[in-house]
């Protein structure tokens, strides 16, 4: 048969029995980084946290909510982008989530939206789904066909799919609504959420999400959630109260791993003052094949945490030293890294860094040893002045002068190897 003609008998066919042919538009996945987030955005409370790893599902990773130690702490990635969209134009709503060891759900979603009766918030945990919430494990959802529940008609509507709301409260028992638009929150958090908790104090919120693909009227568009590439860069933040709650200014760049400040009695930054504030720095890292040392030191009643990708390795209340180690070994590639500190009366003093600990003490991380690396390891292991790393030479004699050698001998002593520049 020639083709035109049965291109010919396709269109009448579907004339004479009016079927519809949909053409689905859909577009290259949008890679969201934390450097790039394009139309997303973070909300924590007290503990929570929003990092980037490499647990991945596509690409290099994936967004990780984490709640930290505090259970009834919150943690979002959020999007206002879908404001003013009918649930009736959702096509696809599809994406996957990976529960951790101990949490007792993963991710959920929230929508919230506008109905005649008022304001409404339709959630979808992966706990209340045929398949249930599974731990260490990759799964992956069809919101579509999935159960939601309503905040609005938590009796009525508390397992259905969003198809199924949107006739149900078209109904005279419900509120004749001939719609539902996505809307902001009060807060301006976002229309569109994925988040984990508020829970009670004892539980553990902990998962990622990655892969998210929204249709709208038949229009795709996938997220793909992934770590920056190693930027080997701390942002540095400062705050006008210890809760890490109001940045003042911008966030500014410190280069490296290795952080020692002293302001003693003055105040770090513009709109800080001298006592009752909190410092944050975080950067993406790329650990190699080993095994880390973290070190931490700060006066008075101040505390330092170090964190890697959202998982506290050191905590250290009080005056002194202390030292975490952490395990690249089976974890190799981009790591964030964020060291918290705060500040409450008196001098301010902080020390902090991480480095593998197989190498020598060259605290910046160049393989040369000076007089600045000798500095800060008298600091980061509570060491007062210098004389306390005078080490013994050949001889086993002290010259009262720190040097090189005596941190060739310090290293040898502590069992370290040393770079090729030593």
């Amino acid at each position: 048969m020639n083709k035109w003609v049965s291109k010919a008998a396709l269109v009448t066919f579907i004339a004479i029995f009016g079927f519809t042919l949909v053409v689905r538009q859909v577009f290259a996945s949008t890679k969201v980084t934390p450097s790039n987030l394009g139309i997303w955005s973070y909300q924590v409370s007290n503990t929570g946290s929003v990092v980037f790893d490499n647990t991945a599902k596509v690409g290099l990773g994936s967004v990780r909510l984490f709640s930290g130690s505090q259970g009834n702490s919150f943690a979002a990635i959020t999007s206002t982008n879908f404001v003013g969209t009918d649930l009736n134009q959702i096509t696809k709503f599809d994406f996957s989530t990976f529960g951790k060891t101990g949490t007792p759900n993963s991710p959920k979603v929230d929508l919230d939206i506008n109905t005649q009766c008022g304001p409404d918030r339709l959630t979808f945990k992966p706990e209340n789904q045929n398949a249930g919430a599974q731990q260490n494990v990759w799964q992956d959802w069809v919101g579509l066909n999935g159960v939601w529940a309503s905040s609005l008609f938590p009796n009525s509507f508390n397992s259905g799919t969003i198809s199924q709301y949107s006739a149900f409260i078209q109904q005279p028992q419900a509120c004749n609504s001939s719609n539902a638009t996505i809307i902001n929150r009060p807060d301006s958090s976002g229309g569109l959420r994925f988040d984990i908790g508020p829970g009670s104090s004892s539980d553990v919120f902990d998962g990622n999400v990655d892969n998210f693909t929204i249709g709208i009227s038949g229009s795709d568009t996938t997220y793909d959630f992934d770590p920056d590439s190693a930027t080997n860069t701390m942002s540095q933040q400062y705050y006008s109260d210890t809760n890490f709650q109001t940045p003042q200014g911008s966030p500014s760049a410190l280069p490296g791993n290795v952080l020692n400040k002293n302001w003693g009695t003055n105040p770090p930054a513009s709109g800080v003052g001298p006592d009752n504030w909190s410092a944050r720095w975080e950067g993406t890292y790329d650990f190699i094949s080993q095994v880390y040392r973290l070190t931490a030191n700060s006066n008075g009643t101040d505390s330092v945490k170090i964190y890697v990708d959202g998982n506290i390795i050191l905590n250290k209340p009080g005056a002194g030293a202390a030292q975490a180690l952490f395990d690249a070994r089976n974890s190799v590639g981009v790591h964030t890294v964020r060291i918290d500190y705060v500040h409450n009366t008196g001098s301010a003093r902080v020390a902090a860094n991480f480095w593998d600990r197989t190498k020598c003490y060259d605290m910046d991380a160049n393989n040369v040893i000076n007089s600045t690396d000798l500095q800060q390891d008298s600091f980061h292991f509570g060491a007062t002045g210098m004389s306390p790393w005078d080490m013994p030479d050949s001889q086993g004699n002290f010259n009262n002068n720190v040097n090189a050698t005596d941190l060739l001998n310090l290293s040898q002593k502590f069992g370290k190897t040393c770079g090729p520049n030593f």
